[in-house]
């Protein structure tokens, strides 16, 4: 009943966040200041992968004081993919695509990876 965090093994400026079956409000604000944290200092921009393949519902009871907290923690953030999100859509100030595996939200990073100059 938790939302992990870890860098991409191959890319430390890929983050994924992976949310397990029954994970509450509690724990996406807890996984929102740890994602603050993990960025905090980083001068290269971050890419997100957001993981709810594992679970798709949303806690209920979202508000929209929450746009404030993640729009703040994604200040360092250029893009987020969304895997299969169902019906949960963050507020957040950056690009956002909506797959439904993680090689197309693979495809889609490499995609743009190779389209940033050198």
């Amino acid at each position: 009943m938790s939302i992990r965090l870890r860098w991409d093994e191959n890319d430390s400026t890929i983050l994924h966040q992976i949310f397990e079956e029954g994970w509450t409000l509690q724990a996406y604000y807890h996984s929102i200041e740890a994602l603050e944290i993990m960025l905090m200092g980083r001068q290269q921009p971050v890419r997100l992968v957001m993981n709810l393949t594992g679970a798709t519902t949303p806690p209920m009871r979202f508000t929209r004081g929450r746009t404030v907290d993640e729009a703040k923690a994604t200040t360092n953030v250029e893009r987020i993919v969304l895997i299969n999100p169902g019906y949960f859509m963050p507020v957040v100030d950056c690009p956002v695509a909506v797959v439904t595996s993680m090689d197309e939200a693979f495809a889609i990073l490499e995609d743009e990876q190779q389209k940033v100059p050198a």
